[in-house]
């Protein structure tokens, strides 16, 4: 790994943080995934068709898919 020096800007990685939707609507995602997607600056669908969309939607999350 390279070292960095003094006086130079820091290069911060970012954080990517996986969650699942559950089974089916908006009642199976859990209060732990909720925070997360509430608090992400980016949200990252594989596909739009999931039944918990329209609940992301419903509560104006952004975000974009890929099917």
């Amino acid at each position: 790994m390279g070292k960095i020096e003094e006086g130079k800007d820091e290069k911060v990685m970012g954080n990517i943080q996986v969650v699942g939707l559950g089974p089916a609507g908006e009642k199976f995602i859990n209060l732990h995934t909720w925070h997360i997607l509430n608090d992400a600056e980016q949200i990252c669908l594989r596909t739009k068709m999931h039944p918990a969309v329209e609940a992301l939607e419903k509560k104006n999350i952004n975000f974009i898919n890929y099917r």
